[in-house]
C-alpha cells in the first residue's frame, strides 16, 4: 500500500488529477479511514470539479482531524470558489495555464522545500516568484514566504539568462504534502540570448 500512496502522490504533483482520483480511491477500499488518503482524494476531486464530493471528503477529513490544516483549508477554499463562482479548480482553465512551448516552457519539482504549513497555503494556478541568490534561485510566494528552491543545474542556467535581461513566469502546477512542482514560462527574451532556448532540450553553450 506504500508504493500505492507513493504513486497517487506522484500522479498529484504531476497534475494527473484522475489517476490520482482512481489510485486514492483505490486505497480507501482497504483502509476507509485513513486521513492522509481522505485529504488527497478530496483534493483530487477539488482539481476536477468534482466540489460537492470533494467537499464531503473534507468534512470527512475533519471529522477525524478537526484541525487538519489542509481539509479546513480545502473547505475553504470550496466556499471561497462558491461565492466567486469560479476557481483554479476548473481543470479546463488549468490546463491552458500549462500550454507546453518548447524551449519556452518547462515543468520542474522543487527541491528543498517548505514544511508543510506553507505548502498549505499553495493552490495549483497560483502564481509565484524566482528570487535570484548568488548561486541558486529559491521560488517564494507573493509576499515573501519561501516555498523551495530549483535544481542546482537549472539555478545556474537561468541566472544567467536572467542577469542577461530574460524574464519569466512561474505558476504552481501541483503541489501535495512533501512535493510542490511548478510551471516555468519564459515571458521576455533579451537581445544577448536571442538565439538561446531556455529550456533546451539538450545541453547548449550560451550564445553571447
Amino acid at each position: 500500500m506504500d508504493d500505492l500512496a507513493q504513486q497517487a502522490i506522484r500522479e498529484a504533483v504531476s497534475g494527473n488529477w484522475k489517476a490520482a482520483e482512481r489510485l486514492n480511491r483505490t486505497l480507501l477500499e482497504n483502509n476507509p479511514d485513513d486521513l492522509d488518503t481522505i485529504v488527497r482524494l478530496a483534493n483530487a476531486l477539488c482539481q476536477l470539479g468534482k466540489k460537492k464530493e470533494a467537499e464531503s471528503f473534507y468534512s470527512r477529513a475533519i471529522e477525524l482531524d478537526k484541525f487538519n490544516i489542509f481539509a479546513l483549508k480545502g473547505l475553504a477554499k470550496l466556499k471561497k470558489m462558491k461565492k466567486m463562482n469560479h476557481g483554479n479548480s476548473n481543470p479546463h482553465k488549468l490546463e491552458t495555464m500549462f500550454l507546453e512551448e518548447p524551449g519556452k516552457t518547462k515543468n520542474v519539482q522543487l527541491v528543498h522545500i517548505a514544511n508543510p504549513q506553507v505548502l498549505a497555503h499553495l493552490d495549483a494556478g497560483e502564481k509565484v516568484l524566482l528570487v535570484p541568490r548568488r548561486h541558486r534561485i529559491s521560488v517564494m510566494t507573493g509576499n515573501g514566504l519561501y516555498i523551495g528552491r530549483l535544481p542546482d543545474d537549472l539555478s545556474m542556467r537561468l541566472l544567467n539568462l536572467m542577469h542577461g535581461g530574460n524574464k519569466y513566469e512561474v505558476i504552481v502546477k501541483a503541489t501535495d504534502l512533501t512535493q510542490v512542482k511548478v510551471f516555468i514560462k519564459e515571458t521576455a527574451k533579451s537581445a544577448k540570448f536571442a538565439r538561446t532556448p531556455s529550456f533546451p532540450h539538450e545541453t547548449q553553450q550560451f550564445n553571447d
